[in-house]
């Protein structure tokens, strides 16, 4: 188990483009994930309550860069499960599982883009762009 924090509303948990050392499970209180954009601001793109998992995708596609920015939409307790304790899980499946949880975080990672492009209005939403 790893550390428990509690932050206040409005704190920036973690911002989008930063390297991910650990992942962030909700015991209490909302987290808000969205995408910057210049033109638009921050653009939701998910609201989590209690229970839920946030700050995974750098390991699991392999970047090593967080996705997305998570801010306390309320009051809210994490418990803090650090890189390598993730990593000693994943290691445990199998060579199969481990690549088709990378290739759902590549394309959650594109389609987040994608998402993003299209409500700052920069393009209309395509599925063909590549992560680079």
């Amino acid at each position: 188990m790893g550390d428990i924090i509690t932050l206040p509303k409005g704190t920036t948990i973690l911002q989008e483009d930063s390297m991910g050392d650990c992942t962030y499970r909700i015991l209490s209180g909302s987290v808000q994930i969205c995408k910057n954009s210049r033109r638009k601001g921050n653009i939701p793109l998910a609201s989590l309550g209690v229970g839920e998992v946030f700050g995974e995708m750098y390991l699991l596609d392999k970047t090593g860069h967080r996705s997305a920015t998570a801010i306390a939409a309320s009051d809210v307790t994490l418990e803090v499960v650090p890189r390598e304790e993730l990593l000693d899980k994943l290691q445990t499946l199998p060579a199969d599982l481990q690549s088709m949880l990378g290739s759902m975080s590549k394309r959650l990672r594109n389609t987040s883009r994608n998402y993003t492009l299209t409500m700052a209005g920069k393009k209309e939403f395509s599925t063909d762009v590549e992560i680079p």
